[in-house]
């Protein structure tokens, strides 16, 4: 193992054959995360990368010795991609995405991809791999690489056999549209309101969401009390029901109560005669 600058490289990857640049997998020996070290015989330049959730920043940049680096951060869940069509859909939406911006990448090789997951991450882009590639050159090489894989795609064999007749967008939509490679869509879950949650009884909050016409025993949404929701416009079972304190009671158990000399707090609210003897 090698240190350069505050990292440690524990090896150099595959990259493309006569290269300038290296790519190190190292350590932050600071942090503990592991990082790629894209090495050059140069002080760097940053590369002016879009900001895009498949492409992988830059975070940093250095000179050691007579090299220069620069530093690109890999979550600790991430892993090279193996899976072809994870990859033509990730590796796509990122050239897509930098060569809107003007950047080719010029040096793609699996080195560059990595799986964090199941999405797909382009590194390295921009750098100076050497000679003048092109759009076309950065999806011939995915074309290669994607064939290592697997089976190229039926949607992305233009871009092996026909170079440059596609741009990354065009052949993005293009795998998009093809039947069983579309990206899996993700249906937020929808938060339950909280008096749905907590409140069965008394809960001023859930009683004000059921929609009821006081007065009229007709109940136009959710029933707050157990039992259920009720359908809308139907009246009340149970109009002659109340909530109280202590939980539902009827109206004429209530009356009962009162006729009979009142409730047990009234009758333990009377003072007590003490019978005294006389000395």
């Amino acid at each position: 193992m090698k240190s350069i600058g505050p990292y440690v490289a524990a090896r150099e990857l595959p990259g493309r054959t006569g290269s300038p640049v290296r790519t190190l997998r190292a350590t932050d020996r600071l942090t503990g995360m592991p990082v790629l070290l894209h090495v050059l015989p140069h002080p760097p330049a940053l590369p002016d990368l879009p900001d895009h959730p498949n492409v992988l920043p830059v975070v940093d940049s250095g000179v050691d010795g007579d090299h220069g680096y620069l530093v690109t951060e890999l979550p600790l869940q991430a892993h090279p991609a193996s899976d072809a069509l994870l990859t033509a859909r990730g590796a796509l939406s990122a050239l897509a995405a930098l060569h809107g911006r003007g950047v080719v990448h010029g040096g793609l090789s699996p080195a560059q991809l990595w799986n964090v997951d199941g999405r797909v991450l382009v590194t390295g882009a921009g750098l100076p791999w050497g000679g003048d590639p092109g759009p076309a050159d950065d999806l011939y090489a995915l074309a290669v690489i994607l064939s290592e894989m697997g089976p190229l795609p039926a949607a992305l064999r233009p871009l092996a056999e026909q170079p440059g007749t596609l741009s990354a967008a065009q052949a993005l939509s293009r795998l998009n549209a093809t039947p069983g490679t579309q990206a899996p869509v993700q249906t937020p879950v929808q938060a339950v309101p909280r008096h749905r949650r907590t409140c069965r009884r008394n809960c001023p909050s859930s009683a004000a969401g059921t929609g009821s016409v006081p007065g009229s025993g007709a109940v136009t949404g959710t029933d707050p009390r157990p039992g259920g929701d009720r359908v809308a416009g139907q009246p009340d079972p149970l109009p002659h029901r109340r909530e109280g304190r202590g939980g539902t009671r009827s109206a004429g158990t209530a009356g009962r109560q009162h006729s009979h000399g009142g409730s047990r707090a009234g009758r333990r609210g009377r003072p007590r005669r003490l019978a005294h003897r006389a000395g």
